[in-house]
């Protein structure tokens, strides 16, 4: 989604949820076709059936919960970089 940088990622056959969680860097390559403008954009063109999971990725997770310290990458990758190819 262009507006907010979100990748959806979803799960499936062949399409591990692990792989939005354990890899340090995320490297997303992601045709222009794919790109819609915002999340209404996206939903418009929503998979059907919905998958059983769904991430939507705008950057590495951060967290304060822990003694409101800030901690990045702690529930995903701490890199997380989209390549736009056409």
């Amino acid at each position: 989604m262009a507006e907010t940088g979100t990748v959806v990622v979803r799960s499936g056959p062949g399409r591990s949820r692990l792989a939005t969680l354990l890899p340090p860097v995320h490297v997303a390559f992601v045709p222009f076709k794919r790109l819609t403008v915002d999340l209404f954009t996206w939903l418009g063109r929503r998979p059907d059936p919905m998958p059983a999971n769904l991430v939507f990725i705008s950057g590495p997770s951060k967290t304060a919960d822990i003694e409101q310290t800030l901690a990045v990458g702690v529930h995903g990758p701490v890199r997380f970089i989209v390549v736009l190819y056409p």
